[in-house]
């Protein structure tokens, strides 16, 4: 899952590659890959330093932050740290974050959980539970001991976080 700057290529996710717009020109309002939809070819472009920003190590704050999701039950406090998450991802630069997907410990019947920081909501799913279609590429890697988190992005990105910090792409 990882990116090369040659030939245009903005990253690389499980079974679908992300085209930087702007390297394409004209071409890129039309694709030859089957597998990618109309709504994925709308993704506005990730600027060079969005794409930096991506790469950097995530802060042992945001990893405990997101550890602590299905530990704390008061709601009060729940909303302090989801509000905090959000602030954290907003001001590291990244771009538009849709949201976090995490494997859920709380036990029988959840099995992950979609954390939405526009709406800042916590839910949680079972393993019959269809996800939301930008996070289902999400629930396959959260399903790995090697990701901490997988951070879903506006533009089609999915970037799995491993429990040291360190982005995988």
């Amino acid at each position: 899952m990882s990116g090369t700057e040659g030939g245009g290529w903005a990253g690389r996710t499980r079974r679908r590659r992300t085209v930087a717009r702007d390297a394409l020109g004209e071409t890129a309002r039309i694709s030859s890959d089957p597998g990618i939809g109309e709504a994925e070819r709308q993704h506005p472009a990730v600027s060079e330093q969005v794409r930096s920003q991506r790469r950097h190590r995530r802060s042992p704050e945001l990893l405990a932050a997101i550890e602590q999701l299905d530990v704390v039950h008061d709601p009060a406090t729940q909303k302090e740290l989801i509000d905090w998450i959000a602030q954290n991802c907003v001001d590291e630069g990244r771009g538009e974050l849709l949201g976090l997907f995490a494997k859920c410990y709380l036990g029988h019947p959840y099995v992950d959980h979609q954390l939405t920081l526009g709406h800042q909501i916590l839910r949680h799913f079972t393993p019959e539970d269809a996800v939301p279609p930008a996070f289902a590429a999400a629930r396959s890697l959260v399903r790995s001991p090697a990701y901490l988190f997988v951070e879903v992005y506006g533009d089609g990105s999915v970037i799995p976080v491993r429990g040291n910090g360190d982005p995988v792409n």
